[in-house]
This record gives structure tokens, C-alpha cells and sequence, in this order.
């Protein structure tokens, strides 16, 4: 289960009586404030959140306390994942012609989910988001291939 763009209130609903077998990924994109995110991240099975370098120090902090993997995305720049200690980096790909950007990082995040939630590879779900992101970016409306 994903969620993207919701409230508070609906956050703390959605994620507090959800059945322990539910893996939920969770955009914190919204939230700038690490203790405002942090309450979430025990529920959460891989968070995400867009933003540059100073967004580091936090999702790595977060990953550490609630051992999970937190994934800052940079939009051409790649992404940045922290889990068990670990840092790694996935560049983003290049393509010939950028269409729209449209969907990218629903497609970057769908990916990545549920490559992790396969595999437990985050190394290997972050490539994956970048080559799902990558075709996206050809493809004018967000919905590519």
C-alpha cells in the first residue's frame, strides 16, 4: 500500500489500524520537520521523501533509529537511500528527449517499492525506480509505456 498527499489526521487513521502484514510505503515529502515525521516511521516499511543534500542528516537519522530504509529523491540530481548503515547513491538515467516530468516520482517511488518488497535489496530497488522514472520522462501525460 502507498500513500502520497494525505493529512494528518488521515495519515494516523490509515497507518494505526492497518493489519501488521500490510507493507506501507509512505512519501513524507510533505513533512519538513523530523518529529513530525518520525511517529509515522514505525508502521512505515520504506519512506520516501524529495528534496536536495540537506534533507540527508534527517533521513539518515530516521533510518538508523526506526531501521528502515529512507529514500531522499532529487529529480535529475537521483536519489539517495539510508538503510542498516548504509549509504547509496542512484544517479538518475538519462534519456534522449525529455517529454514531461509528469509522474516520475510515482513512478520512481512504485518501482522501488516493490522491487524492495521482493527483493530487500534497496541498491537494487533504487535502480530500478531510476529506469521507471527514465521512461516516464518520454511519455507526455505521466503515463508511459
Amino acid at each position: 500500500m502507498a500513500i502520497s498527499g494525505v493529512t494528518d489526521i488521515n495519515l494516523s487513521n490509515v497507518i494505526y489500524n492497518l493489519n501488521e502484514q500490510v507493507k506501507l510505503s509512505v512519501d513524507f515529502s510533505h513533512y519538513n520537520n523530523y518529529n513530525h515525521f518520525k511517529q509515522y516511521l514505525d508502521k512505515t516499511y520504506i519512506a520516501y521523501m524529495a528534496g536536495d543534500e540537506s534533507f540527508f542528516t534527517n533521513a539518515q537519522k530516521a533510518s538508523k533509529e526506526f531501521n528502515k530504509p529512507v529514500v531522499v529523491t532529487m529529480g535529475h540530481k537521483g536519489s539517495m537511500g539510508f538503510w542498516k548503515g548504509e549509504e547509496i547513491f542512484q544517479p538518475a538515467i538519462k534519456v534522449d528527449k525529455v517529454i514531461d516530468t509528469t509522474g516520475c516520482g510515482d513512478a520512481y517511488q512504485a518501482a522501488c517499492s516493490q522491487t524492495f518488497l521482493r527483493t530487500g535489496h534497496l541498491k537494487q530497488a533504487m535502480n530500478h525506480g531510476a529506469k521507471a522514472s527514465a521512461k516516464i520522462l518520454e511519455y507526455f501525460g505521466g503515463v508511459g509505456c
